[in-house]
């Protein structure tokens, strides 16, 4: 989520849109987001096939995923490819929310929520910076 968040516009520039139209992009992503989170909100907590609400939401994620990594740099196709990337991704951070308490015993739930928690930020704050240096050793002198 957070790397998307981070280098979305910087990669939809890179693969030809302009810059304002990237940032259109990435409003799309916010806004599907939050209407996805709500969406999957409300089957997950219809309680009938939650299972079936996970593995759909992770499926769509990644076709998701593959799509905006090949459409053509036209601005309608990013729009409605970056909003169901965001709001798939979105999906899927709502799901471990939503199911992580019950993964742990009542008298942890609180602290080992907490743990998971901090970890999934550990990671949002370290995600970024490896996907900087993986852009970083991909574009080096001798390959540019």
């Amino acid at each position: 989520m957070y790397v998307l968040l981070s280098w979305l516009p910087s990669l939809l520039v890179g693969r030809g849109l302009s810059r304002p139209y990237a940032a259109l992009v990435q409003i799309a992503f916010n806004l599907w987001g939050a209407a996805g989170s709500a969406l999957t909100g409300r089957m997950m907590d219809s309680g009938r096939r939650r299972w079936l609400v996970v593995v759909s939401a992770y499926a769509v994620t990644l076709a998701s995923v593959c799509l905006v990594a090949s459409v053509p740099p036209v601005l309608a196709v990013c729009l409605v490819s970056g909003g169901a990337l965001g709001a798939s991704v979105a999906d899927t951070q709502a799901i471990l929310y939503a199911l992580a308490p019950s993964a742990y015993p009542m008298r942890l739930r609180g602290t080992d929520v907490g743990v998971a928690v901090a970890f999934g930020r550990t990671g949002s704050a370290v995600g970024p910076f490896i996907a900087a240096l993986c852009s970083v050793r991909a574009c080096s002198p001798r390959r540019c």
